[in-house]
């Protein structure tokens, strides 16, 4: 999988740098389904508003032509099941997170990724694995006060 100088990456700095607030994406690694074995890089988006403008701003993202391409209008609550196929049936859960700066750096993402992938792939059971770099926009979390809140992670930056 290559991504030194990768569009995914671009648009991941371009997205932050648009300053959404209402938006969503996400630089997922991943095996590609049903059988889990296939090396992917998925690009998921979320736009909260009218189709026509959420493609429009996410066009240089559908402008890849990519293999699959599932975007389409869905309901909140649908949009947080597409994953729920990664946590079916048996095994061992373990889900942690750390934060990500902006700018990405291209390569330090590909490495990423790789690393990731590799383990992955090379062990048994762990095909439905994902490492995901989310951007949610946090501007609405900082500006509400401290002590409003129990959420402490209110820096300006990402999980992944």
């Amino acid at each position: 999988m290559e991504l030194r100088g990768n569009p995914l990456v671009a648009f991941a700095n371009e997205f932050h740098d648009r300053g959404a607030t209402d938006h969503n994406y996400a630089l997922i690694f991943g095996c590609a389904p049903e059988e889990y074995t296939t090396p992917v890089a998925i690009a998921g988006v979320f736009y909260n508003g009218p189709a026509a403008e959420g493609e429009q701003f996410f066009a240089p993202l559908l402008a890849l032509n990519p293999i699959a391409n599932k975007t389409g209008v869905l309901p909140y609550p649908t949009a947080n099941t597409l994953f729920s196929p990664n946590f079916e049936g048996p095994g061992r859960r373990l889900m942690g997170s750390c934060s990500i700066l902006m700018p990405l750096d291209a390569t330090v993402m590909a490495d990423a990724g790789r690393r990731f992938l590799d383990f992955t792939i090379s062990r048994r059971g762990m095909g439905k694995s994902i490492l995901v770099v989310e951007f949610f926009p946090t501007a609405a979390i900082r500006a509400t006060p401290h002590d409003s809140t129990a959420f402490a992670n209110r820096g300006e930056h990402y999980l992944a």
